[in-house]
Order: structure tokens, then C-alpha cells, then sequence
């Protein structure tokens, strides 16, 4: 390994950690913005919790000052919070990409029906209440009775 590499093997690391959780935190935001579900507000809300959870992971894990078991807490505090915040993330998105997946089938009117169901009482006579609905069938519905 070169001198760089040894010297500055922590930055390096430290760098490919932030850009997993700046990579998956954009992932749930597109998520999100795609569902097109949630208010604006909430939405910028959103945003801002993401991007103070970056700004803070990257506060914790860049070390700074002279004491070294300050440092590696940091470091270590730093690496599992940005872990969590990119693990969120990342379910976050598959699951609202599932959300979405769903509502997309729920939502399309592909199949239209006209039919309708006739329950009567004993006493009552069945063809007395088909005969009244196909008289006035616009009423109740546009298209075709089977009697």
C-alpha cells in the first residue's frame, strides 16, 4: 500500500460510509416522491431530516482533536449511525417501491362490470322486483340485464 493509502485509509473509509447513506437516503426520497402520496410539506420535511442526519454524520465520524479514544468513539458512533440512517434507507425504499407497485394495480380500473345482485324475501316475488329494475334500468345502471 502506498503512503497515501495508510495515511488516509480511515477518510477513505469514512467517505464510501457517507456516500452509501447519501445514496440510499435519495433512493427513499425518490421513493416517496414517486408514490406522489404524501404532502408537500412533509415531503420537504423529509428532505431536511435526511440531510440534518448527513450533516451530522459526517460532524461524528470526521475525526478531529488530539485525544485518540475520542476519536475512535467518534468514529465508531459515526459508522453505525450512518449504518442505521442507510439501512433505513434502503428498506424504506424497497418497501415503498412495493407500496407503490401495489397502489399502481389497485388503482387501474382495467375490468368494469354490470351486474348487480337482486335478494328478496320469501314472501316477495322475484319476478315483480326483475321486471320493476328492467323498467327502469337507467336508473340503476347503463348496459344490459339478464333476466
Amino acid at each position: 500500500m502506498s503512503n497515501f493509502i495508510k495515511s488516509h485509509k480511515w477518510v477513505i473509509i469514512a467517505t464510501l460510509i457517507i456516500l452509501l447513506q447519501t445514496g440510499a437516503s435519495i433512493a427513499a426520497i425518490i421513493e416517496v416522491y414517486i408514490l406522489n402520496m404524501l404532502p408537500g410539506k412533509y415531503f420537504a420535511m423529509l428532505i431536511a431530516a435526511f440531510i440534518v442526519l448527513l450533516g451530522i454524520t459526517v460532524g461524528i465520524i470526521i475525526p478531529k482533536g488530539k485525544n485518540k479514544g475520542f476519536r475512535y468513539f467518534r468514529r465508531s458512533f459515526g459508522t453505525v449511525m450512518s449504518l442505521v440512517v442507510a439501512t433505513v434507507g434502503i428498506v424504506a425504499s424497497v418497501y415503498i417501491g412495493h407500496l407503490n407497485n401495489t397502489v399502481s394495480k389497485v388503482s387501474t380500473d382495467t375490468n368494469s362490470s354490470n351486474k348487480i345482485g337482486v335478494y328478496v324475501l320469501k314472501d316477495n316475488k322475484e319476478e315483480e322486483i326483475l321486471l320493476q329494475i328492467a323498467a327502469n334500468r337507467e336508473q340503476y345502471f347503463s348496459g344490459e340485464i339478464d333476466i
